[in-house]
């Protein structure tokens, strides 16, 4: 049988861990009138999904490929074309994976 200290560090857990994820749910709504912000806070949200796209698609495609490197900057290549014509993040990573996956099928 668990004590009344332990199942009160559970809940104070439990309830640290939904504020912590909470929060960062909470912040958009609560930021949602993007003409009041600073424009280098704005500029540093439009350049979200340009880092987040990096972060996904760089070591994604070398640690995909790892005998040659010529299909992960194929990938990275095509990500990147893909990335400045669409100006959205699911088409890059569709395109990263689909071209990294084929040439590693021919190399």
């Amino acid at each position: 049988m668990r004590s009344p200290v332990m199942r009160l560090e559970m809940l104070l857990l439990l309830l640290g861990m939904m504020a912590v994820t909470y929060i960062p749910r909470m912040l958009p709504f609560l930021i949602l009138n993007i003409d009041r912000l600073h424009p280098a806070v704005r500029k540093t949200f439009a350049l979200i999904p340009v880092t987040a796209l990096g972060a996904l698609i760089i070591p994604g495609v070398f640690e995909a490929v790892s005998s040659f490197v010529v299909p992960g900057v194929a990938g990275i290549i095509a990500a990147g074309l893909v990335a400045w014509r669409s100006k959205g993040i699911v088409f890059p990573v569709v395109a990263a994976v689909l071209i990294t996956y084929l040439l590693s099928l021919v190399c």
